[in-house]
């Protein structure tokens, strides 16, 4: 019994150096594509694809970096960002202190008046639960995280990306 094995293109049969040249001339979305091709191409796309990655201080950041950690990309990473947003306040957590003390009915009555002389459109304004809401389910995500430690995989991260410089 024996297995086919496909025939290599073209492409694949240029030497790397080129391969590497071409690369990078396409846009990242057709990179990502060529990267599908085949083996040899992943390979080759691989330094390019993940050379700047960029995180976000958010549960699915965290989730991202732990999957990070488990893949076989690290030594192809030069740049990283981790976008820290500002600390929401703690006591946004407390409806009546929030709209006591933090986003008042009446201010957002007012904003949305601003909003409305300048000319914005009303799918622009958002109701004052809607802000809370968002607000609140940030600043729980938010606080989870500082209070669970799991910012603290940044350390890790570091350590597993060679390529780094500070």
């Amino acid at each position: 019994m024996t297995i086919d094995t496909p025939e290599l293109t073209r492409l694949e049969t240029l030497p790397t150096e080129i391969l590497l040249a071409v690369i990078d001339h396409l846009p990242v979305w057709q990179i990502k594509n060529l990267s599908c091709a085949s083996k040899r191409l992943r390979q080759a796309c691989l330094s390019t694809l993940f050379r700047h990655v960029k995180f976000e201080f958010s549960q699915a950041g965290i989730e991202g970096l732990n999957d990070l950690l488990k893949s076989n990309i690290c030594g192809y990473i030069a740049s990283f960002t981790y976008e820290i947003t500002e600390l929401l306040k703690p006591e946004i957590l407390d409806f009546d202190r929030f709209k006591s003390d933090i986003l008042t009915p009446d201010n957002h009555v007012d904003q949305a008046k601003d909003l409305y002389d300048a000319r914005y459109g009303t799918d622009e304004f958002h109701s004052y639960m809607a802000i809370y809401t968002t607000v609140h389910g940030i600043c729980r995500e938010q606080r989870s995280i500082v209070d669970e430690g799991a910012d603290l995989i940044l350390s890790s991260v570091f350590c597993a990306l060679p390529l780094l410089q500070e």
